[in-house]
């Protein structure tokens, strides 16, 4: 996880279970050598590359009409 600080923060196996405080402007990276082991995950690597291109757009016309 990168903090929106810019701080690095190693998460657990499972960034949902556990310690892990998630706040506006984190980054969750997830390495593609851990995405090529699991199936499931490398199914979703691609909607989450789409729905993070959809919602930066969204915001940079958001901007652009301010």
């Amino acid at each position: 996880v990168i903090k929106a600080d810019g701080m690095v923060q190693r998460a657990n196996r499972n960034i949902f279970a556990g310690d892990n405080s998630l706040e506006p402007g984190d980054s969750i990276i997830v390495p593609r050598k851990v995405a090529k082991l699991n199936p499931g995950l490398a199914a979703l690597t691609p909607i989450t590359q789409i729905l993070s291109d959809l919602s930066f757009s969204a915001a940079a016309i958001q901007n652009l009409r301010k």
